[in-house]
């Protein structure tokens, strides 16, 4: 069985020790969205003591958690959520620790309008100082004649509101250090991206999701990391790595079973409504021409009204191309899904970490059929001396699928519930 090293981290990210005996251990690593972990404990074991400590202090901030290394990689960082003691004549005495992964800090805040701080009773420019005008929520800003790339709005959007670049020391995290990179699509500077109360996790997916929608997708990352003097929060976004060596394949051995499921799209055509009333309201429309071939036409409305109506630009021109940025990003998560489970093993020549991880793109061959694609997920079971491997495997839309291993009451059916908030462009 792989060796794995679970630490427990206190509240200044250090460590306070280490746990080798569990009962059971579950983590399930999830592609652009929150992983899971389930730690199982004796209840009177060294390793549940660690977790009694640490939650009889009651100014943790949320930070307390596992740090896992597999085979010397890293596997997964996060903090506890919930804890459950249980006593029984059956079981005995047990503690069950679950959590999440670093992602859980993006997921728990808002991309916030105008301000970098919460206001009443308005939220506009003019809380300033300096008399400062720019829209904080909008990416470009006002005066930026420059395309940027989708990992740019994405920094953007979290270093803004709870990274270095946020003023607030309440909303700024000191830990959490965004790091800017280019990559992904280079989105033209007129399809502008906006924060209007938006959770921010679900903010910077639609941005991902539209990246890959063009071609280019990204990963993003938030995990514990050692700068050499010290432990972060570091953020950042990569490109998926084409790992062609990992072949997953029966024949080779690495595939034990497999599921395969191709699923109809929930629509292939998109109307949205922007700014404007009555018979001024803009809208503005597009479709995947391939699905509507294969499956019919298969249509949804959605509303957007982030902007504002311009009576000098008759055509909505700028405003048009932001309405059809958000319809392609959402036809994305829309599209027809393509999934594939696999019951995955360890062989000499393909091994978790060593050779691939999440994220990264693995040849797959199948009875009828191979492709190449992006891990989505990964999920690792161990009781005892047992570790069983799945991995889902295929495109974007798996994850609001609900293929959620942890919480599957959770049905995200729509990731962009900032299209209903009532801004009017403000």
């Amino acid at each position: 069985m792989a060796e794995y090293r679970v630490r427990v981290r206190d509240k200044t990210f250090g460590f306070i020790g280490e746990i080798d005996e569990w009962i059971s251990l579950e983590i399930s690593l999830m592609y652009n969205d929150i992983s899971k972990w389930i730690l199982k404990l004796d209840a009177n074991s060294k390793g549940a003591q660690f977790f009694y400590d640490l939650m009889m202090d009651s100014n943790i901030g949320g930070v307390p958690g596992i740090h896992v290394e597999r085979n010397g990689y890293f596997l997964l960082s996060g903090p506890m959520t919930d804890a459950e003691e249980v006593v029984s004549p059956s079981e005995g005495e047990t503690l069950t620790i679950y959590g999440s992964c670093d992602m859980q800090w993006i997921a728990d805040r808002l991309a916030l309008p105008h301000p970098k701080y919460m206001a009443s009773p308005y939220m506009t420019s003019s809380l300033y100082g300096d008399g400062s005008n720019g829209h904080q929520d909008a990416y470009p800003n006002a005066g930026d004649t420059k395309d940027r790339y989708a990992s740019n709005h994405i920094h953007a959007f979290v270093s803004d509101n709870i990274g270095q670049d946020q003023e607030y020391p309440l909303r700024r995290l000191p830990f959490l250090n965004c790091i800017s990179r280019n990559c992904g699509y280079l989105i033209p500077n007129e399809e502008t991206s906006y924060g209007r109360g938006e959770n921010l996790l679900q903010l910077i997916q639609g941005i991902a999701d539209y990246s890959e929608y063009k071609g280019k997708p990204l990963q993003i990352l938030c995990r514990q990391y050692w700068t050499g003097s010290k432990w972060e929060v570091r953020f950042e976004t990569v490109e998926p790595s084409s790992k062609p060596g990992a072949v997953m394949s029966q024949s080779l051995g690495s595939i034990i079973g497999y599921t395969y499921k191709r699923s109809r799209p929930t629509a292939n055509m998109i109307q949205v409504g922007g700014s404007g009333e009555g018979v001024k309201r803009v809208f503005a429309h597009s479709g995947d021409n391939p699905s509507i071939a294969y499956y019919g036409l298969i249509e949804s409305f959605e509303e957007y009204t982030g902007t504002k109506y311009d009576e000098k630009d008759p055509k909505h021109a700028k405003e048009l191309k932001v309405l059809v940025k958000e319809v392609k990003a959402k036809l994305k998560e829309t599209a027809e899904q393509t999934v594939i489970q696999l019951n995955f093993q360890e062989t000499q020549a393909v091994q978790y970490g060593r050779d691939f991880g999440l994220g990264d793109k693995v040849p797959i061959y199948l009875k009828r059929t191979s492709t190449t694609d992006i891990v989505r997920s990964a999920t690792f079971r161990l009781q005892g001396k047992e570790e069983t491997i799945e991995l889902t495997i295929g495109n974007q839309g798996v994850i609001s699928k609900g293929l959620r291993v942890f919480d599957r009451l959770n049905k995200l059916e729509y990731r962009y519930n900032g299209l209903t908030k009532r801004t009017l462009g403000e």
